[in-house]
């Protein structure tokens, strides 16, 4: 997962803007600070559920290694069983 600060994804929010903007893509009904401020929670939003599917990922992954010792390889399991339960939650990574 990509880690970053806000300040960053309130930059790249205002450049997906200036993107759309110059290639002229939509219609604008509102200002540049409320349309980059909607970007931005989409990122976070979505930033904030990829964590917490890391999280559910490595809970469950803590559970498998404490029945199955040495049975199976962590880092090797881990964008599996992510892209796995990613898929059944809907969530696109």
């Amino acid at each position: 997962m990509l880690r970053w600060k806000q300040s960053f994804s309130q930059y790249l929010a205002k450049l997906v803007f200036k993107e759309w903007r110059a290639g002229d893509l939509v219609e604008w009904k509102t200002g540049e600070g409320e349309i980059t401020e909607h970007i931005h929670r989409i990122l976070s939003t979505d930033l904030n559920k990829e964590k917490e599917l890391e999280g559910e990922v490595d809970r469950m992954l803590d559970e498998l290694s404490k029945t199955h010792t040495g049975q199976f390889e962590r880092y090797k399991m881990y964008p599996l069983l992510k892209k796995k339960l990613a898929k059944k939650k809907g969530i696109i990574l």
